[in-house]
């Protein structure tokens, strides 16, 4: 892989939380609207966003779900910057190490993790993280986690990609991936390649049941322009189970 002339940033940087349209981004159309589909959240329940990063999905949950949002974030900038931007009387938002998490054994009714798996260098980190998930999750809760889809490493999407075209990747081998904004403002992140496999096998490892891969793409139906990778290539990939 031939070394990028941009420095690449780390998930928690402010570079990445000032992403914008991101309600227009492949990954809010392919990827966080169906995670939050299959979370299936409910009204009165208590929901753990694991890797919350600004805040903007733990509001959204909130806001548009009736439900308790917890949001937990490695980056204290992350935190500290939720707590400004997406405040909501039904969220609270706290600083955590990544590896466990600060909450009580079946605490919580659903939990959604979101872009945290590809930034773990270490399967032993997906193990831990996964089990945690799992710990604080009451019986028949659902954990919903959403990647870059691996299947689809180095496809351009319209505003993203993961991976360089052309590259084949060792399990656990750092993957350069680019945000493209409309601006044409680039924002470099170190992915990590975990194949689907390596998810599905956390999940059952921590006790998970009922697993589902999603990789969806976007109908032919939908004749907006710029979006022709989407429908061809799926971008993200969903994993759930029920514990």
């Amino acid at each position: 892989m031939q070394p990028s002339e941009k420095p690449t940033v780390a998930y928690h940087r402010p570079a990445v939380a000032e992403y914008p349209e991101w309600r227009l981004s492949t990954s809010w159309r392919l990827g966080y609207q169906v995670a939050i589909r299959t979370l299936h959240p409910q009204p009165g329940q208590t929901v753990l966003d694991l890797g919350c990063g600004p805040g903007r999905i733990t509001h959204h949950l909130a806001a548009h779900y009736e439900v308790s949002a917890i949001g937990i974030d490695t980056s204290l900038t992350m935190i500290k910057m939720a707590r400004e931007r997406n405040a909501h009387p039904q969220v609270t938002y706290q600083h955590g190490d990544g590896q466990t998490i600060d909450l009580p054994d079946e605490s919580v009714d659903a939990v959604l993790c979101c872009f945290v798996y590809v930034a773990i260098a270490e399967r032993t980190g997906l193990e831990k993280l996964t089990a945690e998930a799992h710990r604080v999750l009451r019986p028949g809760g659902r954990f919903v986690v959403l990647d870059p889809n691996p299947d689809s490493a180095g496809v351009r999407f319209r505003d993203m990609r993961s991976g360089d075209p052309g590259q084949d990747y060792a399990e656990g081998e750092p993957r350069r991936a680019v945000l493209f904004a409309a601006d044409g403002t680039e924002v470099e992140l170190s992915d990590h390649h975990w194949p689907t496999e390596v998810y599905t096998g956390v999940f059952r490892a921590a006790g998970f049941e009922n697993l589902q891969v999603q990789a969806p793409v976007l109908p032919e139906t939908v004749k907006a322009s710029g979006w022709d990778a989407e429908r061809e290539h799926p971008p993200c990939v969903i994993i759930s189970g029920r514990r």
